[in-house]
Protein backbone atom coordinates (compact mmCIF):
# COMPACT_ATOMS: atom_id res chain seq x y z
CA UNK A 1 0.00 0.00 0.00
CA UNK A 2 0.93 3.13 -0.56
CA UNK A 3 2.07 6.06 1.86
CA UNK A 4 -0.13 8.82 2.75
CA UNK A 5 0.94 12.39 1.10
CA UNK A 6 0.06 15.52 3.04
CA UNK A 7 -2.91 17.05 3.08
CA UNK A 8 -3.92 19.14 0.39
CA UNK A 9 -5.76 21.55 1.93
CA UNK A 10 -3.36 22.36 5.05
CA UNK A 11 -0.32 20.79 4.32
CA UNK A 12 -0.31 18.42 7.49
CA UNK A 13 0.86 15.53 7.48
CA UNK A 14 -2.12 14.47 9.83
CA UNK A 15 -3.84 12.10 7.69
CA UNK A 16 -5.02 8.86 8.35
CA UNK A 17 -7.09 5.64 6.87
CA UNK A 18 -10.10 4.98 8.50
CA UNK A 19 -12.38 2.01 8.16
CA UNK A 20 -16.24 2.02 8.91
CA UNK A 21 -19.28 -0.28 9.61
CA UNK A 22 -22.58 0.30 8.50
CA UNK A 23 -23.46 -2.51 7.45
CA UNK A 24 -20.68 -2.89 5.24
CA UNK A 25 -16.95 -2.12 5.90
CA UNK A 26 -15.79 1.18 3.90
CA UNK A 27 -12.21 3.08 3.93
CA UNK A 28 -11.59 6.51 3.64
CA UNK A 29 -8.87 9.03 4.34
CA UNK A 30 -9.27 12.07 6.44
CA UNK A 31 -6.95 14.56 7.63
CA UNK A 32 -7.24 15.48 11.71
CA UNK A 33 -5.66 18.80 11.46
CA UNK A 34 -8.48 20.36 9.40
CA UNK A 35 -10.77 17.72 8.57
CA UNK A 36 -10.74 17.23 4.76
CA UNK A 37 -11.27 14.09 3.37
CA UNK A 38 -11.74 11.76 0.46
CA UNK A 39 -14.17 9.55 -0.96
CA UNK A 40 -15.81 6.59 0.81
CA UNK A 41 -14.00 2.98 -1.04
CA UNK A 42 -14.52 -0.77 -0.70
CA UNK A 43 -10.72 -0.87 0.36
CA UNK A 44 -7.98 0.76 2.60
CA UNK A 45 -6.18 0.70 -0.55
CA UNK A 46 -8.43 2.18 -2.51
CA UNK A 47 -9.49 5.09 -0.17
CA UNK A 48 -5.49 6.05 0.24
CA UNK A 49 -4.89 5.91 -3.86
CA UNK A 50 -8.27 7.89 -3.66
CA UNK A 51 -6.80 10.24 -1.28
CA UNK A 52 -3.36 10.57 -2.95
CA UNK A 53 -4.99 11.09 -6.63
CA UNK A 54 -6.44 14.05 -4.99
CA UNK A 55 -3.46 15.38 -3.45
CA UNK A 56 -1.65 15.44 -6.99
CA UNK A 57 -4.69 17.31 -9.02
CA UNK A 58 -4.71 19.25 -6.10
CA UNK A 59 -1.25 20.34 -5.96
CA UNK A 60 -1.40 20.22 -10.60
CA UNK A 61 -3.92 23.21 -10.30
CA UNK A 62 -2.89 25.33 -7.59
CA UNK A 63 0.24 25.03 -9.48
CA UNK A 64 -1.43 26.74 -12.40
CA UNK A 65 -2.96 28.99 -10.76
CA UNK A 66 0.23 30.79 -9.13
CA UNK A 67 1.73 30.25 -12.62
CA UNK A 68 -1.00 32.48 -13.83
CA UNK A 69 -0.81 34.68 -11.25
CA UNK A 70 2.83 35.32 -11.93
CA UNK A 71 2.22 36.69 -15.43
CA UNK A 72 -1.20 38.22 -15.15
CA UNK A 73 -2.35 40.44 -12.29
CA UNK A 74 -5.95 40.06 -13.20
CA UNK A 75 -8.52 38.03 -10.96
CA UNK A 76 -8.40 34.25 -11.96
CA UNK A 77 -10.67 33.58 -15.07
CA UNK A 78 -13.69 31.11 -14.56
CA UNK A 79 -12.46 27.95 -16.83
CA UNK A 80 -9.63 28.11 -14.01
CA UNK A 81 -11.82 28.17 -11.42
CA UNK A 82 -13.74 25.62 -12.58
CA UNK A 83 -11.00 23.40 -13.27
CA UNK A 84 -9.71 23.71 -9.48
CA UNK A 85 -13.01 22.69 -8.53
CA UNK A 86 -13.02 19.75 -10.55
CA UNK A 87 -9.53 18.59 -9.26
CA UNK A 88 -10.08 19.37 -6.15
CA UNK A 89 -13.63 17.83 -5.31
CA UNK A 90 -13.56 15.35 -7.79
CA UNK A 91 -16.26 16.66 -9.38
CA UNK A 92 -17.34 15.45 -12.99
CA UNK A 93 -19.26 18.62 -14.26
CA UNK A 94 -19.40 22.11 -12.30
CA UNK A 95 -22.71 23.62 -12.92
CA UNK A 96 -22.64 26.97 -14.77
CA UNK A 97 -23.65 30.24 -12.97
CA UNK A 98 -26.84 31.67 -14.03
Amino acid sequence: MDKLKSCPFCGSDEAVSRQEYSPIPMFFVGCDNCGASASYCDTQGEAVEAWNERVDKSQKVLGKIFEYLAVEEITLPVILLKEMLEAVWGLDEVPEGE
